[in-house]
């Protein structure tokens, strides 16, 4: 009898896992088309990981990446998303910091600080976010559908 028990706990086990969850992947492609489809990005584009590594001097990796910036050099408005590691985490950081202080002590364009100031930094699961937007929340929500 002890014998059934235990091989059923084992199956048990077996069948439903030892309780660890992997995180899910984020389709950043999906997010970006989104994204860009929102009023307050219709006139930016997405950056490339090999643009973002060379005009930011961030070094991602082998991390999935996905930034959107403006084409005009008056808009502050950024979402960047990057998966999470040690070093994105790092460079990310530096990243940020060299952001605001372009946008917030520079302050050539008033309303633009500000949305640097209200930015959304924040890491989620195995990514993370940075947004600077008109709507910080409407962007969050769509980045974690």
């Amino acid at each position: 009898m002890k014998k059934i028990l235990l091989f059923s706990l084992l199956c048990l086990l077996v069948v439903t896992g030892c309780g660890s969850k992997k995180e899910e992947k984020k389709n950043l492609k999906d997010i970006e088309k989104k994204i860009i489809a929102l009023d307050n990005f219709k006139n930016h584009e997405s950056v490339s990981k090999d643009t973002i590594e060379k005009k930011y001097s961030i070094d991602l990796g082998d991390a999935d990446v996905l930034m959107i910036a403006a084409k005009k050099y008056d808009d502050a408005s950024i979402v960047f998303i990057t998966e999470k590691n040690d070093k994105t985490k790092t460079e990310v950081d530096a990243f940020v910091k060299a952001y605001n202080d372009q946008w917030v002590k520079m302050n050539y364009f008033p309303e633009q600080k500000e949305l640097v100031e209200k930015a959304t930094y924040k890491t989620e699961g195995n990514y993370i976010i940075y947004i600077v937007s008109e709507n910080n929340d409407e962007v969050l929500k769509i980045v974690n559908e």
